[in-house]
């Protein structure tokens, strides 16, 4: 034992193993018996006895006042007792008791207590010498305490032990006392407090009679110490309780029990008399009701009847023409919000370009090559707002649209766009290459997918500053696969995940959602396409189209 918990020493290897449950515990003494009986006082934590054979630690109970926290040595007696001194006091336990215990034979441990009034000149024994209690030879046994040697037999040691019948002695209710007949009481509703006085005739130190109480019934209370010996309610819900008493009477751990019957009457209603007659009149109330309620409605429904006989045709026939009209005007509704933002996204870039282009047309107007570039410029811009208009207007008319049309080569239409846009690409320095089959036939509505291209690749070049931007196009029996991939900007993982996922489309008004996507997006939706982004910051974006073969 150590100040750091208990071990178990192997003298021949060195090595040693650290019980858990004694880890943070001031170890005062052991006491070792044979090998599954090794008893250890601790000087924070109570005692402990460890069965070497099982590895099984037991931590006994404390007394009520907790003075066996710190619990310095144990000396056995002829008669099988252990006495253990304390900081505040003297203990006498029966050693078959704790083994009862430490087995679950039994849950509680009575603990004979002794002080200065046993004649002792202090309370406060020596635990920290070695050893801290000796029995001699004739029985006598011996601890050091802080005021002279404690010296006694213990053979001729009797404890008063408290064996006497526990009583209910009075019950006062209001300060008002009220008779207890054979252990039962009537407590009207309405008190204030209820006292309930509990005693048991003991001459001995009155640290060893210890009443416990329990209460039973609508409100219930565990096991708890009674102190002053009384206990009180300031209310009780009515109904049957039940106040157990008990206490310890000796070394054998055995208890002696008392119960008081305590009736809280309920009220006239509170009764389920009183429940019943008050649902059986709501019943009466409700059925009279009821019945005049169904006269009534069947008096108003003849003069109903023939009225909404007369409008239901018409109603009918307006509620259709409402249906068709509301669809009509919501579907015209979401179109023009997304021609609005379309026009928005998609003509910002060439009209940027225009005025780029004006500008250099009017700072070099005397230079004929450069006028002629710049109408050059100017003339492919035109052409390809005139694109950008083309492509809102059947944008805005998507949903018209059938997943598929007449053959025709994917590399073509690619082509027809890289023209659009060369003009742009070239400005930024950056370089578009089509590396899809050119005899590679597709069905897929050529329309909706050349909008689709047109702003994957505006986005692109964009987004692509001295790089290059690549379409290809991958095939087999069950999937078409489109990528458009660039050199530019990039774009970050979080960007990434949210655009990679579908339901970003049922977000509205966020500023990170590009009009381009979301057009992409959607117009995939209508031709059963998916899409999906790849992409690191300041390397790139591949974006893969796909569509079942």
């Amino acid at each position: 034992g150590s100040n750091v918990g208990f071990h178990k020493i192997n003298i021949q290897t060195k090595k040693f193993a650290k019980n858990k449950k004694l880890s943070k515990s001031i170890v005062r003494n052991l006491y070792a018996t044979k090998p599954d009986e090794i008893w250890i006082t601790t000087y924070n934590k109570g005692f402990f006895l460890y069965n070497a054979t099982t590895k099984v630690t037991t931590k006994f109970p404390l007394d009520k006042n907790k003075y066996l926290l710190s619990s310095h040595c144990i000396v056995e007696d002829a008669k099988g007792f252990f006495w253990i001194p304390t900081n505040k006091g003297l203990f006498q336990v029966s050693k078959q008791n704790l083994l009862q215990y430490a087995k679950k034979k039994t849950t509680s441990v009575y603990y004979h207590y002794y002080d200065q009034s046993d004649g002792f000149n202090t309370n406060e024994f020596n635990g920290g010498c070695q050893p801290c209690g000796l029995l001699l030879k004739n029985n006598f046994i011996t601890f050091p305490s802080m005021n002279g040697n404690v010296l006694f037999n213990s053979l001729n040691v009797v404890p008063k032990l408290p064996s006497s019948t526990i009583f209910f002695e009075q019950v006062k209710v209001d300060d008002k006392v009220t008779a207890i007949v054979n252990n039962n009481i009537t407590i009207n509703q309405g008190f204030e407090r209820l006292m309930i006085y509990i005693h048991s005739p003991y001459y001995g130190n009155v640290n060893n009679s210890n009443i416990e109480v329990k209460f039973d019934g609508p409100i219930t209370q565990k096991w708890r110490n009674l102190k002053d010996n009384y206990i009180s309610f300031t209310t009780l819900p009515p109904g049957t309780y039940t106040l157990t008493a008990r206490k310890l009477t000796g070394f054998n751990s055995h208890y002696k029990y008392q119960k008081l019957k305590i009736t809280v009457p309920k009220l006239f209603y509170q009764t389920y008399l009183f429940y019943f007659l008050l649902f059986s009149l709501l019943v009466l109330i409700i059925l009279y009701a009821i019945k005049r309620r169904t006269q009534y409605i069947k008096k108003n429904n003849v003069l109903l009847q023939n009225k909404i006989a007369e409008q239901t045709y018409q109603l009918k026939s307006t509620v259709e023409t409402l249906k068709k009209t509301t669809s009509s005007l919501q579907s015209e509704i979401e179109n023009h919000k997304k021609l609005i933002g379309a026009i928005t996204h998609d003509i910002k870039s060439p009209l940027r370009f225009l005025a780029i282009t004006g500008k250099h047309l009017y700072k070099n107007r005397n230079d004929i090559n450069a006028i002629k570039d710049d109408i050059e410029n100017v003339y492919s811009s035109s052409n390809q707002l005139y694109n950008f208009v083309d492509n809102l207007m059947e944008y805005s008319k998507a949903s018209d649209y059938e997943n598929h049309s007449e053959p025709y080569k994917i590399f073509d239409l690619i082509e027809e766009k890289i023209k659009i846009f060369l003009n742009i690409a070239s400005s930024k320095k950056t370089s578009i290459y089509n590396s899809v089959n050119k005899d590679e036939i597709c069905t897929i509505n050529r329309q909706l997918l050349s909008i689709i291209i047109h702003n994957l690749l505006d986005n692109a070049i964009k987004n692509t500053t001295s790089g290059k931007i690549t379409f290809s196009l991958m095939k087999n029996s069950d999937e078409i696969i489109i990528i458009v991939e660039d050199t530019g900007r990039g774009m970050n993982n979080d960007l990434v995940k949210f655009y990679n996922n579908r339901e970003f489309l049922q977000i509205k008004n966020q500023k990170n959602i590009g009009m381009g996507i979301q057009m992409v997006s959607e117009l995939l939706d209508i031709i059963k396409g998916e899409m999906k982004i790849e992409s690191n910051l300041n390397l790139g974006t591949k974006i893969i189209i796909l569509f079942k073969n």
